[in-house]
């Protein structure tokens, strides 16, 4: 149970060695990211001098952002045959023995590190956190992995903090590996009493702090270790000699954090693409609405109905005056909504999809006749180009991350993993980005494999549906036995 006490307010800027001044600045970045992604930014208004009443600056509220960072993170994980296949990760985990020699290759080794990384993973759900730092890297500029052990239930947890609540320092240059790490969470003060920990009654905020380094690592609720399931105080010497934390940047260029899809070019596109269609909407609103002018009319109008519609009736010339006219009613034709102001708005969204790699056809929309599926392909080849940059990076940062899980294994002594298999090299084996014609692809493999022209354990792991090669390959050698 929580203990209560009253003594200074708790800030993060007291906490010892922390970069508050880069956290908070990393920290305004990632609002405005995530109010752009969440289209906040798109509801701001103006007041109507006479009225006083509030009128929405960006009505239609078109926020593309969204369903690009979608599109991006389905295209990285690609086409599956079986989504909920061992928790549904979207990416097999191999051990890389293309540079050992065939004598030197121990299958029961690579087995066991292939099983211990998949079940981990399984064990953890791990399929579901994949796709929402898939979604988060596209604009929170990367995406964050971290390990930690549950000493009651003896096994690794695996959880996927979001960008805001990571802050992280390189080892120099080795931007894979981290020398400290912080996730700090704000969480209410209803859920700071569930933690075995004293909560100071004067704190109006109260932040999950976890930090690592490569020798200690602390836990702690506004500065107060708190303690694990066991009761011991989590604050002690590291005992994975490295920081359990892997952040994945979105695209990397000269800095340690990536970039984010969201760009001032972006910004800047969305704002004007509601301000134009917003005119469209106006100008249609107005060509609805023509002014009506009356000529030659003297007296009352009169208004009948006539089954219900209103009709005006606009009475005769008198006949009195020679070449008197008759009396006549028309609109004025205005015509703003011309077709010139209809393809700026295109223009803009065409605009906004170069920008982003967002191609049409990635929205089912295409134009002509019907297309071969190699056409449709080379349409998606700006989103196809752009997701193959972030697969390098995600390549490198499971690598890294799966690495750190071995090592915990060893530790802990879980799954059978020794120092030997911690050194094993990975490899990531991605999905394709595209949809398939099944039946190409199968005579494609058919073709391959009577003109022997791959393994035939290859081109077994080319139909995607075959969760273990090995057993399936046993089980057909069995079968024809």
């Amino acid at each position: 149970m929580a203990q209560y006490t009253m003594e200074s307010p708790f800030m993060l800027q007291n906490l010892p060695g922390f970069p508050y001044i880069s956290y908070t600045n990393q920290q305004d970045t990632y609002a405005i990211l995530e109010n752009w992604y969440q289209g906040s930014y798109l509801n701001e208004y103006t007041i109507d001098k006479q009225t006083g009443k509030k009128i929405e600056k960006y009505p239609l509220k078109i926020n593309p952002i969204r369903a690009t960072c979608e599109k991006h993170a389905s295209a990285l994980f690609g086409q599956m045959l079986d989504s909920i296949h061992c928790g549904a990760i979207p990416v097999r985990i191999l051990a890389d023995t293309s540079d050992v020699k065939e004598v030197d290759i121990n299958k029961d080794s690579t087995e066991i590190v292939e099983r211990a990384l998949k079940e981990v993973f399984a064990d953890n759900g791990a399929g579901s956190m994949f796709m929402s730092n898939g979604i988060l890297s596209q604009y929170l500029r990367g995406c964050v992995f971290a390990a930690s052990w549950l000493p009651k239930e003896k096994r690794i947890l695996i959880t996927n903090p979001s960008p805001k609540e990571f802050f992280g320092i390189p080892k120099g240059a080795d931007f894979w590996n981290l020398s400290k790490a912080w996730i700090i969470r704000e969480i209410d003060k209803e859920v700071a009493e569930t933690y075995d920990v004293v909560i100071n009654q004067a704190d109006t905020k109260f932040y999950y702090i976890e930090y690592w380094d490569e020798k200690n690592y602390e836990v702690t609720i506004n500065g107060k270790v708190i303690n694990d399931d066991d009761g011991n105080p989590m604050k002690d010497e590291n005992p994975w000699g490295r920081v359990p934390v892997t952040y994945i940047p979105h695209i990397r260029t000269n800095t340690f954090l990536g970039v984010s899809m969201v760009t001032e070019m972006v910004k800047g596109l969305v704002r004007e693409l509601n301000l134009r269609w917003a005119d469209i909407g106006d100008a249609v609103n107005d060509d609805s609405h023509q002014p009506v002018f009356m000529r030659n009319v003297r007296g009352k109008i009169d208004i009948k109905h006539i089954e219900g519609r209103p009709i005006i009736d606009l009475g005769a010339a008198s006949g009195l005056a020679a070449g008197e006219q008759q009396p006549d009613m028309d609109s004025v034709s205005i015509k703003s909504a011309s077709e010139v102001t209809i393809n700026l708005g295109k223009e803009l969204f065409t605009m906004y999809r170069r920008e982003v790699a967002h191609p049409a056809v990635a929205d089912g929309e295409d134009t002509g006749s019907q297309r071969s599926s190699l056409t449709l392909g080379v349409k998606m080849w700006p989103m196809v180009a752009h997701v193959e940059m972030e697969r390098m990076n995600w390549t490198v940062g499971l690598g890294n991350f799966c690495n750190i899980l071995l090592n915990m294994m060893m530790v802990k002594e879980r799954y059978g993993i020794t120092e030997e298999h911690v050194k094993t090299k990975l490899k990531i084996v991605w999905a394709p980005m595209l949809p398939q014609d099944r039946k190409t692809l199968v005579d494609e493999v058919a073709i391959r494999s009577s003109s022997k022209l791959g393994s035939q354990e290859h081109l077994m792991t080319l139909l995607g549906d075959i969760p273990n090669v090995e057993e399936e390959k046993a089980k057909i050698l069995a079968e024809k036995e």
